[in-house]
């Protein structure tokens, strides 16, 4: 959300770490924009109360070794100092790097992703003025909301770096971190882990600042080193994206490889994505997330092309329906089927379409054609 104004509301701040996995119609999105508070929320209305009450139970919980309370009470804390002055924003990060480094390995990607939020919140308060600055990245002024866009991007890249780094085989179920994540049902119930979670996170925060890619594959290791702090993150972003794939796939976790290679293949430049997504269907094929990219598919679909023009969709709208068709039956409660049905219907209407030609001469006669789809006969 881009804000006028260089400080938080106190919804946007209330919301300041939230990691949410949402259900759209064209593919489920865990966006992240931010941590928020799930248990009891406190009255942000009165900030300075409720930074009182949040730092002193995240000290007992820092002594008990309650982490999860922990990472709970400090976005508390964060948020409260935030809304009693935007210029605790650098006070606040130094208490989340010091909590951080107390906390089991488990913990501290956690953390790490709060302290990201904090920058990615920051610069999307003031996102116009970031994008407008030239500032040496070797010379970072110490108030963040001073900073350009580069410098954001890369404070994220070193969090996303760390964060992946950070990432390694836990029993750690993601149920653990409800207490300061929302909407994840559909995250339990695919099986999503923490370790996903944070690929997912990362995909999410880095590509935010990366670069547009240009009309090449960017997915492999024989690209050229790069340079710019966006390409950098865009480098990284498609690790993480890999790793969640990888992942995904070996865990036959479906419906988490349909999100992971519907976000890699829109990462990816226009006139590349529909083969992405093409390669997504066949490798989704015969399972739950087919669903999903038969969805994205819609957009590529030529139904009325041009004369002469040879569309480079490899199925017609006939064979495109046929595919949604099966898809339901093999599928009837799938999470996207009345996506599905919605694409059909819209494809069975009946149409008529009539060309002529847009010149032609006073004495000429006018020639016109009608087409008709879905009509009788």
């Amino acid at each position: 959300m881009i804000m006028t104004k260089p400080q938080y509301t106190i919804q946007a701040v209330a919301k300041l770490a939230t990691a949410m996995f949402l259900c759209g119609l064209l593919c489920f999105n865990i966006s992240t924009n931010a941590i928020a508070q799930k248990m009891k929320t406190p009255d942000f209305a009165y900030p300075k109360t409720v930074e009182k009450n949040a730092s002193a139970n995240l000290n007992r919980a820092v002594a008990s070794g309650d982490w999860s309370a922990a990472v709970e009470a400090a976005i508390q804390s964060v948020v409260a100092s935030n809304l009693v002055s935007k210029e605790n924003a650098t006070t606040g990060i130094a208490k989340i790097d010091s909590v951080a480094a107390l906390a089991p390995s488990e913990w501290k990607p956690a953390f790490l992703l709060i302290k990201a939020d904090i920058y990615n919140s920051i610069y999307n308060s003031i996102q116009w003025q970031a994008n407008s600055r030239q500032i040496p990245t070797d010379s970072v002024p110490s108030n963040p909301y001073e900073w350009s866009r580069d410098i954001f991007a890369l404070k994220i890249l070193d969090i996303c770096k760390d964060v992946i780094d950070s990432k390694e085989p836990t029993n750690l179920s993601l149920k653990e971190w409800s207490k300061f994540i929302e909407n994840t049902s559909d995250a339990f119930a695919f099986g999503m882990t923490v370790e996903e979670f944070l690929c997912q996170r990362s995909f999410d925060l880095l590509n935010t600042y990366a670069d547009a890619t240009k009309d090449v594959i960017p997915f492999f290791t024989n690209q050229a080193e790069p340079i710019t702090p966006g390409q950098k993150c865009a480098a990284l972003r498609d690790v993480a994206i890999n790793q969640l794939i990888d992942s995904a796939a070996s865990g036959k976790r479906m419906m988490i490889l349909a999100k992971a290679l519907s976000d890699q293949a829109n990462a990816l430049p226009y006139s590349l994505r529909m083969k992405a997504f093409l390669e997504a269907y066949d490798r989704l094929k015969g399972s739950e997330g087919e669903q999903m990219i038969l969805g994205n598919l819609r957009e590529y679909i030529s139904i009325d092309p041009m004369p002469g023009e040879e569309s480079v969709f490899p199925y017609s709208a006939q064979e495109y329906v046929a595919l949604l068709k099966a898809s339901v039956a093999d599928y009837p409660k799938g999470m996207y089927v009345n996506n599905l049905k919605n694409i059909i219907n819209s494809l069975s209407q009946p149409t008529a379409t009539i060309s002529y030609q847009d010149q032609y001469l006073t004495s000429s006669d006018i020639s016109m054609s009608m087409t008709l789809k879905n009509c009788n006969e």
